[in-house]
């Protein structure tokens, strides 16, 4: 109970670090369910870049090329959707056969709403058959950067073949109302500079004693962040943002080790500080800038009395609580 209460007690010793984040990319999906016909669309600006025309023809043509393709002429289409009776959801099946006049309504529609990239790759509302026709197209999500302002995510995606091929780079949104809120999930390469307040030694054979260890030590920390950001819109009042994010990675760096009778096989009254590196592998959880991580490592003394320590080369563990430790 004892080493307990000193475990819970060191974890609270502050982090120390310098962070960079790189190559941070945010899964930007074209529209959001929020419930039953209710969705939040990824829409686009009105901006008339150069050949918008020429762009939007060419997209036309492989609209109407995959119209055909997966729903030929005389083609039966059966689908199904959900409607809300008496607080029930209930299932219904129907289908379509498909005409001309069928064909001339889709390509209409899209049309009508080539200002939105989201209607053109979400479901209809209108007519659920739709729905299966649009997971055949490409509904994979994008991916970006993004900033919040007001009631408005902008964002800024990489761009693909159809960006390309009609001369633009589009800047994209979503737009949210009071009180609704966005969340987004993301990935970045994190490199810090890290301290790990406590190491926690465990007994081995023989004279090996279980030690707890607080030298000071600096380390380099590179690893793999992921997460989801979510945006919250208050009208007047200011927005709000919170962030849940893992991160996983490798450290190596260095600290000082006190070599006495008690840690290793010197002669009693001798003491000497040491060098050692250290190595490892770290795993952190962030709910904005509060931090929890763990870590596991091994020490190894650099130079003449690297034989004597009794914890050279063994395993230990490490644990601590922080502020702002792996920031976003």
């Amino acid at each position: 109970m004892k080493n307990i209460f000193t475990i819970l007690f060191l974890c609270i010793i502050p982090f120390s670090y310098a962070q960079e984040t790189l190559k941070q990319k945010f899964k930007i999906p074209y529209q959001i369910e929020y419930g039953e016909n209710e969705y939040l669309y990824l829409q686009k600006k009105e901006a008339s870049p150069r050949n918008q025309q020429a762009g939007f023809d060419k997209k036309l043509t492989k609209f109407t090329n995959r119209l055909n393709k997966y729903y030929p002429l005389n083609k039966t289409v059966n689908y199904s959707f959900e409607k809300n009776i008496n607080g029930i959801k209930t299932r219904f099946d129907q289908s379509i056969i498909v005409d001309k006049q069928f064909i001339d309504d889709q390509i209409e529609k899209f049309s009508n709403e080539k200002t939105s990239i989201a209607k053109n790759i979400g479901p209809c509302q209108s007519c659920s058959w739709m729905t299966l026709f649009k997971k055949k197209l490409k509904t994979t999500k994008r991916k970006g950067f993004v900033k919040f302002e007001e009631d408005t995510i902008y964002v800024n995606t990489y761009l693909n073949d159809s960006d390309k091929e009609s001369g633009r780079e589009t800047i994209l949104f979503y737009k949210l109302k009071n009180r609704q809120s966005l969340k987004l999930r993301f990935n970045a390469i994190t490199i810090t500079g890290v301290t790990i307040p406590i190491k926690y030694r465990f007994k081995g054979k023989g004279d090996i004693e279980e030690e707890f260890s607080t030298s000071f030590n600096l380390n380099f920390l590179a690893g793999y962040s992921f997460g989801k950001q979510l945006f919250f819109h208050r009208k007047k009042v200011g927005n709000k943002t919170n962030t849940t994010k893992w991160t996983v990675g490798a450290f190596f760096g260095g600290n000082a080790v006190e070599l006495n009778e008690g840690n290793s096989r010197l002669e009693e009254g001798k003491v000497y500080n040491q060098g050692a590196l250290s190595y490892g592998g770290a795993l952190g959880y962030s709910f904005n800038k509060i931090n929890v991580a763990a870590f596991v490592g091994w020490d190894r003394i650099v130079g003449a009395n690297r034989d004597v320590w009794k914890y050279n080369d063994k395993v230990w563990i490490g644990f601590g609580v922080g502020y702002d430790l792996f920031k976003f």
